[in-house]
Parts: C-alpha cells; structure tokens; sequence
C-alpha cells in the first residue's frame, strides 16, 4: 500500500515537473527563466517539510488516531446513547426490508425524547457510533464494545460501574437519582 500512494506521489510530481520545465502553466505562459530563485535557501530546511509516506504514518499523533479512531473516550458523567454505524443500518435495512423505517425512527424517537430530557435537567449526553467506548476510572479504564451491549443507552459516573439501558425505559427520576452524590459518600 505504501509502494502505491509512493508511486502516485512520485507520479503526480514528474507530472507537475514536466509542466514547469515546459514553461507553461495554464494561460499565464510563464517562462522557468522568468521566476526568480532564492538561492539562500538551506536544502535541509526543505528536506524537513517534505512528507515522507514511511514517516507519515510512524508519527505518534498518527498511530494514536489510527488506533483511537473508533473508541470514544469517556472521562465525565454523562449518558451515551449507542447508535448504529452506517454499515448496521444497511443490515437492519437488507435483514427488515419493509420494517427498518419503522425500527430507525423508534431508534430515533426513544434517544431523542431522553435526550431533550437529559439536556432540560442540564445532563449530557451523546450520541455514539463507535466500536469501542472507554470510560476513565480512578484505578482502571472500563471497556466496553457497543456491538455487544445489550441496550442503547449508558449511563456514567465517573468512578463507578456504567449503567446499561434501553432509551425505551428510559426515566428522568432514575438518571436523577444515579447522578446525585449522596452526603455521606462526598465526606473524605
């Protein structure tokens, strides 16, 4: 793969040389011996700018989107309501053909109301179509792959076990109670 996008880039690059070296660049018929060339400039500066694919991909910030990409990490009190990557939808449309309308705006319907809810009582929430979700903890990370929740709906307190549930149970009397911290379990 990286051969490939090496091959286009050192393609597409010729190509554009090959331009420039004819000395024409669109309508404007601009001469090479027309453009001025600085010729203080350091080649290690260039080099430095110059994106080497091998490179690209060794950086941190690269590998740690690569591997974080499809987790959503959470470190806050809040409630997740799990939704379907676009791929499921597809399945949910080809395995219910006459009836996924119907199933996505139940989906819908059961998130939003708890959702309005939620946002009303000043809670947040998300929406989440991620693989994976990792919720921060004081000693360890939980994980938790949302293909194999058996709900649609989480709720989160940071230091404690996440709660999962569906959004058609979902009750603003039940969050509000999960949510308060009790006296006696704020006293150090």
């Amino acid at each position: 793969m990286k051969k490939i996008i090496y091959l286009i880039l050192t393609t597409a690059l010729f190509s554009c040389n090959n331009l420039v070296s004819e000395g024409e660049i669109n309508n404007d018929k601009l001469n090479v011996e027309d453009t001025s060339i600085n010729s203080d400039l350091d080649l290690n500066e260039i080099n430095d700018t110059i994106v080497v694919i091998d490179e690209y991909f060794e950086d941190p910030i690269i590998k740690s989107y690569t591997s974080e990409s499809d987790t959503l990490v959470v470190s806050e009190n809040c409630v997740i309501f799990l939704w379907p990557d676009s791929l499921e939808i597809e399945e949910i449309k080809i395995k219910y053909p006459d009836g996924y309308a119907e199933i996505l705006d139940d989906m819908i319907y059961y998130a939003s109301d708890a959702a309005i809810a939620l946002d009303n009582e000043g809670y947040k929430n998300f929406f989440c179509d991620k693989s994976v979700i990792q919720f921060k903890g004081d000693k360890k990370d939980i994980f938790i792959k949302r293909k194999k929740t058996d709900g649609n709906m989480i709720l989160f307190k940071y230091g404690e076990k996440p709660v999962i549930m569906n959004a058609i149970d979902f009750e603003i009397d039940f969050c509000r109670s999960f949510f308060t911290v009790a006296v006696t379990d704020s006293v150090i």
